[in-house]
């Protein structure tokens, strides 16, 4: 199977997923004059689409705090660090994660 070299960020996959499954809802919510379909069969793409949606919600809020993770994990790492016995090996450690810290808040800013 081939990868799509031009996949859509995390973001902007759940962004499309959340408008389509937006548009799906008011489609078999709203339609019921158009739409002439069984009645249990139109409860079950609601309920599907409803989860949908949660689950989107879901998936984006954790995708706005990946980087505060990622920063949490890497405090986690230079607490391990300080267990270790070579104090340039550990300063080398130190050095790295403090300059990607910065290169960060360049980001941030």
């Amino acid at each position: 199977m081939k990868k799509n070299p031009k996949r859509p960020s995390s973001k902007a996959f759940l962004e499309e997923a959340s408008r389509y499954c937006y548009s799906q809802l008011t489609l078999y919510k709203f339609n019921h004059s158009t739409l002439e379909i069984d009645e249990k069969y139109r409860e079950g793409r609601i309920t599907a689409l409803n989860y949908i949606a949660d689950l989107t919600f879901y998936f984006m809020q954790r995708e706005r705090h990946i980087a505060e993770e990622f920063l949490v994990e890497l405090e986690r790492q230079l607490e391990v660090v300080d267990g270790l016995k070579s104090q340039s090996y550990i300063q080398g450690i130190r050095d790295s994660i403090e300059e990607l810290r910065q290169e960060i808040g360049k980001l941030e800013h």
